[in-house]
């Protein structure tokens, strides 16, 4: 769906979340190290915009569609990104602050206004039980059905007009949503939110698969340098299995509570990868025998148990 929108380029935030440094700690960073503390919204801005300067010098027409979570809706974050030409999809709060459109032909004087007089309640929106609209996207690679209610809104985060979006889980259960270009469809919003998610299995993959975070290091420096090499093998072992297909990958015949149309899963690729190297270790020097079938028969059993 986000192929139709000229904003192809999608960037989602980020992997600087997820390695906290207190502000207590700063002091001591910048005797040893000469760090200097910066929030994360400062950083996420950075990320970005060095991204979007490195694909722009080389020579890409791309237009870049931004997209986090809640933590990051602040206009510090938010205004910059849309001055430099960013379409930023969003997460909001449920009290976040939204105003009508303002009236700006009444006559008065002065500078038209920017946000209009009466403040929206998401909640009580949310809570009525009519005006909702039935759609379909794509999340997470199947097509969904979802409710959801939209109307435009001006919002002093973003300094102007956004589209909101409210989708509904389950009854009572909701999200809100807005996207800095008005015109983008609810369908687009809900698929780049979608795909957002892709960041947060990344994360549970490296965390729990490789275990990044739990490595007993002292150093700054080796710290970061465990994350990458977790980020590096959660990469290779994506890369080693990107084009083959589910069934040389996973085979879960032995487990019928599973779903068998369930796409593997990144520990599902590792060990795919493990299987293939103890099989070519402990099976290359087997000699023909009799009992041959029977030993790699045992063998594919073992194989099975260990990974």
């Amino acid at each position: 769906m986000l192929m139709d929108h000229p904003l192809f380029g999608v960037i989602g935030l980020p992997l600087l979340a997820r390695l906290y440094v207190r502000q207590i700690d700063i002091g001591k960073l910048q005797q040893r190290y000469g760090w200097e503390f910066r929030t994360k919204h400062q950083l996420a801005l950075e990320l970005v915009q060095n991204v979007m300067k490195t694909l722009q010098a080389s020579g890409s027409k791309a237009g870049f569609l931004v997209v986090f979570d809640g933590a990051y809706a602040a206009k510090e974050l938010i205004r910059p990104l849309v001055v430099g030409g960013a379409v930023v999809v969003t997460l909001l709060r449920r009290d976040a602050k939204l105003f009508d459109l303002p009236n700006n032909q009444s006559g008065r004087r002065g500078r038209p206004r920017k946000y209009g007089k009466h403040r929206f309640s998401l909640a009580k929106r949310a809570g009525r039980r009519d005006g909702w609209t039935t759609t379909k996207f794509a999340c997470r690679g199947v097509l969904t059905e979802g409710r959801y209610k939209t109307f435009l809104a001006t919002s002093p985060v973003v300094g102007g007009i956004v589209r909101v979006v409210l989708l509904e889980h389950s009854k009572g259960n909701w999200a809100a949503y807005i996207s800095t270009d008005p015109p983008m469809s609810v369908e687009q919003i809900l698929q780049a939110v979608s795909d957002r998610w892709a960041i947060e299995e990344h994360f549970h993959d490296v965390k729990e698969i490789w275990g990044a975070g739990q490595q007993q290091v002292r150093n700054l420096w080796s710290n970061i340098g465990c994350w990458h090499l977790c980020g590096w093998l959660y990469g290779l072992v994506e890369l080693e299995c990107w084009d083959l297909p589910a069934e040389q990958l996973v085979d879960r015949s032995d487990r019928p509570w599973d779903n068998p149309s369930r796409r593997p899963s990144h520990a599902d690729r590792r060990r795919r990868i493990c299987r293939e190297l103890l099989r070519q270790e402990f099976l290359a020097d087997l000699s023909k025998a009799p009992d041959d079938w029977n030993i790699r028969a045992r063998f594919e059993q073992l194989l099975a148990l260990a990974a």
